[in-house]
């Protein structure tokens, strides 16, 4: 519901003049595990239900009710829907952690999969500007990358802890 309802609203929001330019490609992703509507966008057709079996159980939705709608977004946006391996998932998460600082679950994971997959597609480029939506904490799925991550320790001292996030005391 979200993937289609940014797009009606940024065309809302061009429509009555509180924006300028043209509204945005949107781009989007599913886990393989449940990817009716990647799969839908990528045949041309429209989407069939499956039965989920996914690690990102937020987003493990085999018939989305608005999933039609969403493949008429991407094509009418002129962005893409991808199918996320399974396997890149927990990968995934810890690159958003290692490159951002943000500790994301699944379902931005799959989107970040998503976005490296148009990317390597030549679907996007270095000149766009991209908008990556971290819609849950990885605090819901820590199992899924607790054995990918050092954990960092540091003594109860508030500079030290700044010191450690690299922000200047």
């Amino acid at each position: 519901a979200m993937y289609s309802k940014l797009h009606k609203g940024f065309g809302e929001l061009l429509e009555l003049g509180l924006v300028e330019g043209e509204s945005p490609r949107v781009f989007g992703g599913q886990a393989e595990g449940c990817a009716p509507v990647a799969q839908a966008f990528a045949d041309g057709a429209r989407v069939k239900p499956v039965k989920p079996n996914t690690i990102a159980r937020s987003i493990a939705i085999g018939s989305p009710a608005d999933g039609d709608l969403a493949v008429a977004t991407a094509n009418a946006s002129g962005g893409s829907i991808h199918a996320v391996p399974e396997e890149d998932i927990p990968e995934n998460i810890k690159l958003l952690a290692e490159t951002t600082g943000v500790f994301g679950e699944t379902a931005p994971a799959t989107a970040l999969g998503a976005l490296r997959e148009a990317v390597r597609r030549g679907e996007l480029g270095e000149q766009d500007r991209v908008v990556l939506l971290v819609t849950g904490d990885g605090l819901k799925t820590p199992a899924l990358v607790a054995d990918r991550l050092e954990p960092v320790f540091v003594e109860p001292d508030a500079d030290l802890i700044l010191e450690r996030l690299g922000v200047a005391v």
